[in-house]
């Protein structure tokens, strides 16, 4: 055999060789792999992050970040050096992001100087600010968390 027939049965070979097209990925339509089997999925937008409601007032100048988190761990019975350790349990996150949360409006700190005396990333306090703005707005429990809190801030015995 010469050269080029070994090239021709090399290339008749590879074409018997090759995967079919998959009409599924190749038309475009995205499945999603369920529990029960393959649906459509549906491809959503993420639902709009609300912007924060300007208050009738304006917050006291002198809000720091450790007054924040000394209200937010004296309401929800915990201490600062539990939410600024690095614990994932459910109930000192969500302090910790209504901490950030508050921060961020209450302060002219940047999510990265927030991030630096919470030991975080400012993506961490970035994701934060975002999901408790959201959750501000859809889940009552946590909309009174921050209003509690914003009422020790603002309140008298405070600033006198």
């Amino acid at each position: 055999m010469t050269v080029l027939e070994y090239q021709r049965l090399a290339s008749e070979i590879r074409a018997r060789l090759r995967r079919p097209p998959n009409p599924v990925k190749d038309s475009g339509i995205d499945l999603k792999r369920l529990k029960r089997g393959w649906r459509f999925a549906e491809k959503k937008p993420p639902p709009p992050i609300p912007e924060v409601q300007d208050y009738p007032r304006p917050p006291p100048k002198n809000i720091t970040l450790n007054l924040i988190l000394a209200v937010a761990a004296a309401q929800s019975g915990l201490t600062v050096k539990d939410l600024i350790k690095p614990d994932r349990r459910r109930q000192q996150t969500l302090v910790r992001h209504i901490a950030i949360f508050l921060a961020s409006i209450h302060t002219k700190m940047t999510y990265g100087e927030i991030g630096i005396r919470l030991h975080r990333d400012h993506t961490t306090c970035l994701y934060a600010k975002e999901k408790i703005a959201v959750l501000a707005h859809t889940d009552e429990a946590v909309a009174q968390k921050i209003s509690k809190i914003e009422s020790v801030l603002f309140s008298k015995q405070l600033f006198g």
